[in-house]
C-alpha cells in the first residue's frame, strides 16, 4: 500500500490561537499515483511555507495537523481560555470555535473499483468555509468547550440568554457603565494567517444592583460554531455576573448576578474573541468598516481588510472541504456535533462523485480497478475496492436520519447559501459503507451523476457524556471524502467501464478548536463628603465659612464611605431669618454619596415690624362714650400695651366687643381695635312729703314744710 510519511505530507495548516476560538486547519495532500511514486508534497501554515518530496508504496495517506488558525470556525466567547477542537471548520462555538481540516488530493491511473457508490459532487476542501455558513439557513455550528471553574455549558448559556432577553427596562444598566480603551488586535486578517480576530475595551460601573443587565447588540460581521457562549466573571475573588454571546439573537447580555454595592465602583476589562464571518465578507478581497456597539451606547467603526487567500496556496480546497456547523447539548448530557462537507466549490465537471464521511481519520487509500493503468499516475477504468486505510474513532457514531444533500451557491470566501435540497434515491443514495465501520456514503446520481455544481452535505453525530460529565466535543472529528472522475463515460459493458478523464480522490478532516473571550472585574469604595454653608440669599454673603458635618463623634464627612449617615439644622444669625433650602442643595439630612455634596441653607435680613393699637368705648346700641384714641402708635411688634375700663355716668361696663382686642397682650403688624362694651343703667323713680297743717274751717295753720324729698 502506497503510504506518506506523514512528515511528508502535502499540508495547508493554520494555526490556532491559544485563546481564541477554534479555527480551520487544514492538511492538503496531493499525490499522483503510479506505480511507486508519490508525487512531491508541500507543507504550508501561517508561519511558514515548506516544500518536501515524499515517496512510498501505492497508498496515499493524509495526516492531520494539530496546530491551527483560523481558516472556518469563529466565535466569541466569555469565559477562561477553554480550547474546543471540532472536525469541522469552525462555525459558531461558545468559546470560538475553530476546525482542524485535512484534505488530501489523489490523482490516479489505476481505478478502483468496489465501491457500490458513485457522487458526480466535488467536494470543496475548505472547511473553513462552512463557518460562514451559520448566517445562512441554520448554520451555526456549536461546540462544546472543556469547561473549568468559570466556563458554563452551551445550555446553561441558553437559559442566562432566555432570562436577559426579558430583563425590565428599568434593570436595564446600559446607562450606569463607562467605556473607555477600546481596541481591536489588527485591521488586516488573512484566511492563511487566522480568521480570529479579538476587541477588548476596559469598562467601569457604579450604582449597580442585583439583576441589572447590559444589551448590546453583536454584529453579523463575526460568528461561532456554539450559538450561545458564556462566561462567569467575578471582582475581588467573588463572582459578581454573567456575560452572554447569543449569535442567534445577536446580542451581546452582561447581567449581575451577585448582591451588588451600589456605593462601589466596579471596573475591569472585556475581551471578546471571535471569528471572521465567512456569510458576512463573501468575497476574495473584503474592505468594510464595521460598527461595533458597547455597553454605553457608544459606536466604535472598525476599518477591516479580510482576504481569503487559503486556496492560492491549497487549491485542493476547491475540491472538498469538511466544516462545524453547529453543537446542541442534550438533556442527557450527550451533544450533537453538525458538520458540513463542501464538495466542488471549484465547479468542475464531475461523474460517478462518491462522498464519504466519517468520525475515522483516514490515513490513505490503495484503490482497485477494473482495468490496471497503462499510464502512470492515471486511471480511466471503474474503480473496484478503495482499501481505505484508516484510524477508528468510537467516541461517537453518525446519525443516519440526519444526512441531508444540498445543490449550493459556495462563495469566493468559502461561506455559503443553499439553493436547493437534492431528493434522496432520486439524487443521491446513502448507504452505510462496509469499507469503514463508521462511515456513510453519498453516491451522487441522476441528474447529479455528471454534474459540476457545488454539493454540501449536512450530517451530525451524537457524542455521548461520559461518567456522568457532559459530553466534550473537542474528542470529536471527522473526515470527508470524494472519489469522482474528471470525464463521463466513454464506454460500459461486460468488460468493464472506461471514463473521458482520470479517477481523482480527494479528503479533508476536520476537528474543533476554540478562541476564548473573556471579562475581568475589580471593584472599589465609592467615597463621598458632605459641607454645609449658609448664605444671605439677598447678597449671597456667607454668614458662616463652609465646612463639612461633623459626625456624632465629631469627625468630619470628608472622604467617608457611602451610605454615612447625617444631618444638619439652620442656625440663628442675629438680624437674619431662614427662608429656604438652596435650589441645588444636598437634603438636610440624608447618607453620603460619591463625591461632594452640599447642604445649602438660605437666609434674609429680618425687617422690623409695627403695628398700632386704639382704644373705644361704646354702648350696646353704638353710642360712643368716648371716642377711639390711640393705646400704641407704630410701635414695635412684640411690645406689651394695656387698656383699661372706664366709667361713664348712667353706663356700667358690659362686656368687650365681639371683635375686640385683647385688652392686655403684644403688639402685632398691622392694627389692633380694643372695643368696650357699656350698658345704660336703668332710671330711679323719685317723690316728695310735705307737710301742711289746717283747721276744720280751712283755715291754714302752717305752711307747707318738705319732709323728704
Amino acid at each position: 500500500m502506497l503510504r506518506d510519511n506523514l512528515n511528508r505530507q502535502l499540508k495547508y495548516s493554520i494555526r490556532k490561537k491559544k485563546n481564541g476560538g477554534g479555527a480551520a486547519s487544514f492538511i492538503v495532500g496531493s499525490v499522483i499515483f503510479g506505480g511507486l511514486m508519490l508525487g512531491n508534497v508541500m507543507s504550508v501554515n501561517a508561519d511558514e511555507v515548506a516544500s518536501s518530496s515524499t515517496s512510498g508504496d501505492t497508498a496515499v495517506t493524509s495526516n492531520q495537523m494539530n496546530e491551527n488558525k483560523d481558516i472556518s470556525g469563529k466565535e466569541v466567547t466569555l469565559s477562561k481560555s477553554n480550547t474546543v477542537e471540532t472536525t469541522v471548520n469552525q462555525k459558531e462555538d461558545a468559546s470560538a470555535v475553530s476546525s482542524d481540516n485535512v484534505v488530501s488530493t489523489t490523482t490516479m491511473n489505476q481505478n478502483e473499483s468496489g465501491s457500490t457508490e458513485n457522487s458526480e459532487n466535488p467536494v470543496d476542501l475548505t472547511n473553513e468555509k462552512q463557518t460562514a455558513n451559520e448566517t445562512t439557513d441554520t448554520k451555526s455550528s456549536g461546540t462544546d468547550v472543556k469547561n473549568d471553574n468559570l466556563t458554563q455549558s452551551p445550555t446553561n448559556a441558553r437559559k442566562l440568554v432566555a432570562v436577559a432577553a426579558t430583563v425590565p427596562e428599568s434593570q436595564l444598566a446600559n446607562n450606569k457603565v463607562t467605556i473607555s480603551n477600546f481596541k481591536v488586535n489588527k485591521h488586516l486578517i488573512r484566511e492563511s494567517e487566522g480568521l480570529d480576530i479579538n476587541f477588548s475595551f476596559d469598562w467601569s460601573g457604579q450604582g449597580l444592583v442585583k439583576g441589572d443587565t447590559l444589551a448590546v447588540p453583536l454584529s453579523d460581521a463575526f460568528t461561532s460554531v456554539t450559538r450561545q457562549v458564556s462566561v462567569p466573571f467575578g471582582s475581588n475573588g467573588q463572582q459578581v455576573g454573567t456575560m452572554v454571546l447569543d449569535y442567534d439573537a445577536k446580542k451581546i447580555y452582561t447581567t449581575f448576578t451577585a448582591d451588588m454595592d451600589p456605593n462601589r465602583i466596579y471596573n475591569g476589562t472585556i475581551n471578546v474573541g471571535t471569528f471572521i464571518n465567512r456569510n458576512y465578507f463573501i468575497n476574495k478581497d473584503n474592505r468594510n468598516i464595521v460598527e461595533l456597539d458597547l455597553p454605553n451606547g457608544q459606536k466604535e467603526a472598525v476599518d477591516l481588510q479580510i482576504i481569503f487567500d487559503a486556496k492560492d496556496t491549497a487549491p485542493e480546497l476547491g475540491i472538498i472541504t469538511v466544516q462545524a456547523d453547529k453543537n446542541a447539548d442534550n438533556p442527557d448530557g450527550s451533544t450533537n456535533i453538525t458538520w458540513d462537507a463542501i464538495v466542488n466549490s471549484d465547479k468542475d465537471q464531475m461523474s460517478d462523485a462518491s462522498i464519504y464521511v466519517t468520525p475515522d481519520v483516514i490515513k490513505g487509500i490503495n484503490p482497485q480497478f477494473e482495468v490496471p493503468s497503462q499510464v502512470l499516475g492515471y486511471n480511466y477504468s471503474a474503480w473496484t475496492d478503495m482499501n481505505f486505510e484508516y484510524d477508528s474513532n468510537s467516541t461517537y457514531s453518525l446519525n443516519e436520519d440526519s444526512f441531508r444533500v444540498y445543490q449550493a451557491n459556495v462563495y469566493a470566501s468559502m461561506g455559503y447559501a443553499k439553493e436547493k435540497e437534492l431528493v434522496k434515491g432520486k439524487d443521491y443514495e446513502l448507504v452505510k459503507s462496509g469499507a469503514m465501520p463508521h462511515a456513510y456514503v453519498i453516491n451522487l446520481i441522476g441528474d447529479y451523476a455528471t454534474t459540476s455544481f457545488p454539493i454540501v452535505v449536512e450530517y451530525s453525530g451524537t457524542v455521548p457524556a461520559k461518567n456522568g460529565e457532559r459530553a466534550v466535543v473537542d474528542q470529536a472529528t471527522t473526515d470527508a471524502f470524494v472519489a469522482y472522475y474528471k470525464g463521463t463515460i466513454v464506454v460500459s459493458n461486460d468488460a468493464g467501464t472506461r471514463y473521458s478523464g482520470p479517477f481523482l480522490a480527494n479528503w479533508a478532516h476536520a476537528s474543533i478548536n476554540v478562541n476564548n473571550s473573556s471579562i475581568t472585574g475589580s471593584s472599589q469604595n465609592v467615597l463621598g463628603s458632605v459641607s454645609v454653608v449658609h448664605i444671605d440669599a439677598t447678597t449671597g454673603k456667607l454668614l458662616k465659612p463652609e465646612a463639612y458635618v461633623l459626625e456624632k463623634d465629631g469627625t468630619p464627612l470628608h472622604n467617608v464611605e457611602q451610605g454615612t449617615e447625617y444631618k444638619t439644622t439652620p442656625e440663628t444669625f442675629s438680624g437674619y431669618k431662614f427662608t429656604s433650602m438652596g435650589y441645588d442643595s444636598a437634603p438636610a439630612e440624608g447618607t453620603v454619596k460619591e463625591g461632594h455634596q452640599r447642604v445649602i441653607y438660605l437666609y434674609v435680613p429680618e425687617v422690623k415690624q409695627k403695628g398700632n393699637v386704639d382704644v373705644t368705648y361704646v354702648t350696646e346700641d353704638g353710642k360712643v362714650l368716648e371716642a377711639t384714641t390711640d393705646v400704641v402708635k407704630d410701635g414695635e411688634v412684640g411690645t406689651d400695651y394695656t387698656t383699661e375700663k372706664k366709667n361713664f355716668d348712667g353706663y356700667s361696663f358690659s362686656r368687650m366687643g365681639e371683635f375686640s382686642a385683647e385688652a392686655t397682650g403684644q403688639v402685632e403688624e398691622g392694627t389692633k381695635h380694643v372695643v368696650y362694651v357699656y350698658t345704660k343703667n336703668p332710671e330711679e323713680k323719685k317723690g316728695s312729703v310735705d307737710v301742711k297743717y289746717i283747721t276744720k274751717d280751712g283755715e291754714v295753720l302752717e305752711d307747707v314744710t318738705k319732709v323728704k324729698d
